[in-house]
């Protein structure tokens, strides 16, 4: 879906250029459509967060900024400055233009969000994330959207697609708990295939040496020779007052440092979240790091899976992230044809039949030009919207 008056020829292009993104990433043929009212667009975008797991925001590029911050307090989230998007904009900022200005305009996205930077800082997105709901939201923009679409987007999408499968399968699990015993918890021949990589390269991953450490012990021990790929270190640390993605990425850079390279990598203990509705989340934190970038990645227990599970699927994940690292030498690696390849053969072997949409595309406030962005939000906020609050659990990147 779209909100606006008139959608030009570029607008269709970068539209076309979004579906097909998401048809590769999601398997989805969904189309954007035009609104050219914001309250039927907010409605709308009530019954899209309700109907579907996947959202794709956007606007033009001349009200990209003011469309985030609507978009943020829709939400009802807290923003924050992002250091990624920071870094970028100091390195490209007009030496006539305000810093903070900039900042506050470009850098801003909600707490928890994920950064979906563009290439030089301006005019960048986010990604928030709540149980299994994901919402994007990214510009029409013809100097950028292509570069983010590749970049942090396609990252994001691809980390989040073993989750997706995994938590149907942990429903599918519940429905039959007396074969829970003899499920998988783990992908062991990716986990084979990567020891032998890493092997083959003659190099060691050095992990921090946390409590979750003893389960890739057990590992090593029953199933997998992990002596020869991975190096527990000695090095360690207390969280203290550190948020969770920071404590992972401290404990991965820690490593790295002690280890002397070449990638370090973590493992968080398993933190829990007590919802308003009572229910406890249960999430890890998996990190890797190099001299110069980390990766660190929120991992949600599905419905049904116990800490145990949730702790080898996250060992499983840290295998999957160091695998892209042996591949393209980058922790945070552009999306891949192979790896294409790989989730469209998963996908095709879950169950078609699912009663929710797997995306729904809303490329919101197509507004002509002419429409300045104070006058676009001042509209928009003039109407009591009523748009389902959403807690900014999400997957993090950090550089």
């Amino acid at each position: 879906m779209s909100l606006g008056l008139y959608i030009s020829p570029d607008d269709i292009k970068m539209g076309n250029m979004i579906e097909e993104t998401a048809a590769e990433l999601f398997e989805t043929n969904e189309k954007y459509v035009n609104y050219d009212n914001e309250k039927v667009f907010i409605s709308e975008l009530a019954k899209a967060l309700d109907e579907n797991d996947v959202i794709i925001l956007s606007s033009q590029a001349e009200i990209f900024t003011s469309f985030k911050n609507f978009i943020t307090k829709a939400f009802k989230l807290k923003k924050r400055l992002d250091r990624q998007i920071a870094k970028k904009l100091r390195t490209n900022i007009d030496p006539s233009q305000n810093e903070q200005e900039v900042l506050d305009e470009h850098a801003m996205i909600p707490v928890g969000g994920t950064p979906i930077s563009s290439k030089d800082g301006y005019n960048s997105g986010f990604a928030i994330r709540s149980n299994d709901k994901m919402v994007f939201v990214i510009p029409f923009d013809a100097d950028r959207l292509e570069d983010m679409l590749r970049g942090d987007f396609a990252v994001y999408s691809q980390m989040m697609a073993p989750i997706v499968e995994r938590n149907k399968k942990n429903v599918e699990i519940e429905k039959v708990s007396e074969t829970r015993a003899q499920e998988k918890l783990y992908d062991e021949q990716l986990i084979r295939d990567t020891v032998q990589k890493i092997e083959g390269k003659k190099i060691k991953i050095a992990v921090a040496n946390t409590k979750t450490v003893d389960f890739i012990a057990r590992i090593s021990k029953d199933k997998i020779n992990l002596e020869n790929s991975l190096l527990i270190t000695d090095y360690s640390c207390e969280k203290g007052s550190l948020p969770p993605r920071q404590y992972s990425i401290k404990l991965a850079k820690g490593a790295y440092d002690s280890a002397g390279g070449p990638l370090g990598a973590s493992l968080s203990k398993v933190f829990t979240l007590k919802k308003e509705d009572e229910s406890v989340e249960m999430f890890v934190y998996i990190c890797i790091s190099d001299k110069e970038k980390a990766n660190a990645v929120k991992l949600f227990a599905g419905p049904g899976e116990t800490p145990q599970q949730l702790i080898y699927a996250a060992i499983e994940d840290m295998f999957r992230m160091i695998g892209s690292w042996l591949e393209t030498g980058d922790v945070i690696p552009p999306i891949s044809k192979k790896a294409l390849s790989e989730k469209e053969q998963k996908r095709k072997n879950l169950d078609e039949n699912r009663d929710k949409k797997r995306l729904k595309i809303v490329v919101s406030a197509c507004i002509a030009a002419a429409f300045a962005a104070s006058v676009l939000v001042s509209a928009l906020f003039a109407h009591p919207y009523e748009v389902p609050e959403m807690e900014s659990e999400s997957y993090s990147f950090y550089t």
